[in-house]
């Protein structure tokens, strides 16, 4: 049997050169990252990007073509039972037992040794959750807040979120992300988060890695995303004027005579070079959904030329 790591300078969760094929697709492509504890990590990408998948080879539902994958210091596919009891799981579509929400609790509590009732009924007063109907009887905001409940009744310390916040209206989103991150924050919980919505990704978390056809095309934590990405506009370039390519460059785009160049590498070096050989130029900040859609735009171009090639 495999030993859990309870070292706190371990990562809780390591990723190593991971690859998955399902037929022809790859799926994932040598994928590696690593998350620390108490960190809330998004993990963001189109529909198809393998975000599903990653989860579900971290939980041992899928087997890797090839690379590993630890929890805990544990290997995926040889988790312990007291490994796995750390861990809470929401998934995009849930399949949990269709019982009224005390008789679904009282059969949860039976599988974890270390069940809190207090801690349950804090949750459905945060979470407003319905009780007294079965989940099919919840409507889609009732139903996910109560698959909420029962990811995060036993405490874990690892949570799993796989776009729980899909289908649902701002307000019910809301409720969701602050009693998520409340868990977070104040027991100093570790979380992966998967959603489309990128503003409820930027309000969260910590660290950002953005995948797309299986490959991590950008990743670090949100503030170095911001402080290293930029849209740069330089002014009045006449068409037969094409600068040589920025360090860290994304995308270049013509507008009239302004040439529009986006960068992952700015720094205050580039700035000021810039400033003194370009009169005029301009710097704007993105937010995270202006740089998703930046990275995600130019892979696809750039895929699709390898492609042809």
């Amino acid at each position: 049997m495999t030993t859990m790591n309870t070292n706190p300078n371990e990562p809780v969760v390591c990723v190593a050169g991971l690859s998955k094929k399902r037929g022809k697709k790859q799926v994932l492509d040598d994928l590696s990252f690593e998350i620390h504890e108490g960190r809330v990590f998004g993990l963001i990408g189109p529909n198809g990007a393998g975000k599903t998948t990653m989860i579900k080879i971290l939980l041992a539902m899928l087997a890797p073509d090839s690379g590993t994958t630890h929890i805990f210091g544990e290997p995926s596919m040889e988790m312990s039972l007291a490994c796995r009891r750390r861990i809470g799981y929401l998934a995009e579509d849930d399949a949990l037992e269709n019982l009224p929400i005390a008789e679904l609790l009282e059969f949860q509590s039976y599988f974890f040794d270390r069940w809190d009732w207090g801690w349950c009924a804090h949750l459905i007063d945060k979470l407003k959750v319905v009780r007294g109907r079965t989940l099919s009887e919840m409507s889609r905001g009732e139903r996910r807040k109560a698959e909420l409940l029962v990811a995060l009744a036993h405490k874990p310390d690892l949570l799993l979120l796989d776009d729980p916040a899909i289908g649902l209206d701002a307000t019910v989103r809301r409720e969701i992300l602050w009693v998520t991150l409340e868990a977070a924050k104040q027991q100093g919980k570790t979380i992966i988060f998967t959603s489309h919505i990128l503003q409820d990704v930027e309000r969260i978390v910590d660290d950002v890695l953005i995948l797309d056809r299986g490959r991590a095309r950008m990743r670090g934590t949100l503030d170095e995303l911001h402080e290293r990405t930029r849209r740069i506009v330089l002014p009045n370039l006449d068409e037969r004027m094409e600068p040589e390519p920025l360090p860290g460059e994304i995308s270049r785009k013509r507008h009239g005579r302004d040439l529009v160049v986006v960068t992952e590498q700015f720094t205050s070096d580039m700035e000021q070079e810039l400033q003194r050989s370009v009169p005029g130029v301009t710097f704007e900040n993105l937010n995270l959904e202006e740089i998703f859609c930046e990275v995600i735009g130019e892979a696809a171009e750039r895929d699709q030329a390898e492609e042809r090639a």
